[in-house]
């Protein structure tokens, strides 16, 4: 006896198929082997989960020493969604170095459900160093639950004006 399957495009969970042998005229069935299952894989990929996308968004720029003491970006998704999405980024130095210039490294930011926006923030040291009138760093979206990150709005540029 064949059994054969048929590959189709849905994604749907693995399963089985028996087949017995009963007894008949003029013969008769093992007990033991009467019966067999055969175990049936799905080789269809999962579907994606439709989940919105998320960008930073914003160009910071502040001072040093200048109220709010902060750069702020924003984490924002296509979309509302149903779900709290948690996004991670790191802060990247360019001519601001960390832990003099800024505090900052690796964070997250949640995007509750039905909204489409988390701030991010970096804090802004004042100095009292002597150096280029402006340093920049970099906020890059490294990972993201319960969305997508954006392949081209991942990256946003902080400035730091020095005031010495």
């Amino acid at each position: 006896m064949t059994v054969s399957t048929t590959n189709d495009g849905a994604d749907e969970p693995d399963g089985s198929v028996s087949v017995g042998a009963d007894a008949g005229h003029g013969y008769t069935v093992s007990p033991a082997q009467g019966s067999t299952s055969v175990r049936v894989l799905d080789n269809d990929d999962p579907l994606t989960p439709n989940l919105p996308e998320v960008s930073l968004v914003g160009y910071a720029s502040i001072t040093e020493g200048e109220h709010p003491g902060f750069l702020e970006f924003h984490a924002e998704l296509s979309r509302a969604s149903e779900e709290d999405a948690t996004v991670r980024y790191e802060v990247c130095p360019g001519m601001a170095e960390p832990h003099l210039d800024y505090s900052g490294g690796y964070s997250r930011v949640e995007v509750y459900a039905g909204r489409t926006q988390g701030s991010l923030i970096v804090r802004v040291r004042d100095d009292t160093r002597r150096e280029a009138h402006e340093e920049t760093l970099s906020v890059v979206l490294t990972e993201a639950e319960g969305a997508v990150i954006a392949p081209d709005e991942h990256t946003a540029t902080g400035t730091i004006v020095a005031n010495d």
